[in-house]
């Protein structure tokens, strides 16, 4: 799959270079690979590949826009005298917002826009926080990790170049603001605290047109 793609995206670039724009698609769909960096220093980014999509073209102006910018993060937590990985968050958002786009040709526009919804979270603590925890001079039994939902706000700029009528590019640079609260139940009880989740985002995703 990974040759195959290399493959599509040489010949994509050796085509002709009067191939027209994507101008009349409707549905184009791809993958997308993103890198985000947290800047918390108990909380860590990961490199991830994801499906990219894109919903007809946008001229010049202001608009809606919606998505999804899923990510995950592994979270630190002192346990007893020593810093363990406690285990990895999953940030899931249902984005929507408005922006502004700016066409630059027929083939390359770039919006800037912001983002907010809320985000349904989920939580895996480690085997090894586990241990820890039971290691402890007063062992805690029974432990588990809830998240709840949090609020996330996400500016964005993104860039678009079509590559001919079937294919196009893009590159996104963002920022997620995510406060979600963690809750540690154990047989003595439970503690809360947020963590903050926001994450740099920068990513880049390849599409084709299907309609």
């Amino acid at each position: 799959m990974g040759r195959w793609l290399v493959y599509t995206v040489i010949a994509v670039l050796a085509g002709p270079s009067t191939a027209r724009a994507q101008e009349h698609n409707s549905i184009a769909v791809g993958v997308n690979i993103t890198h985000r960096v947290a800047p918390d220093h108990d909380v860590f980014g990961a490199t991830s590949v994801g499906f990219k999509f894109r919903l007809g073209h946008s001229d010049t102006g202001w608009g809606w826009h919606y998505g999804l910018g899923w990510y995950s993060a592994n979270v630190d937590r002192p346990i007893g005298d020593r810093t363990q990985n406690l285990g990895r968050l999953r940030i899931k958002p249902l984005l929507g917002g408005y922006g502004y786009t700016r066409r630059f040709t027929e083939r390359m526009s770039l919006t800037g826009k912001v983002m907010a919804g809320v985000a349904f979270n989920s939580f895996h603590i480690t085997p090894e926080a586990v241990d820890a925890f039971h290691a402890l001079p007063v062992p805690l039994q029974s432990v588990s990790v809830d998240v709840g939902l949090a609020p996330v706000v996400k500016p964005e700029i993104s860039f678009w170049y079509d590559l001919n009528r079937r294919f196009g590019i893009s590159a996104d640079v963002g920022y997620s603001f995510a406060r979600p609260t963690l809750t540690v139940s154990s047989s003595l009880g439970r503690v809360s605290g947020r963590v903050r989740a926001d994450a740099f985002s920068f990513g880049a995703g390849l599409v084709y047109r299907i309609f």
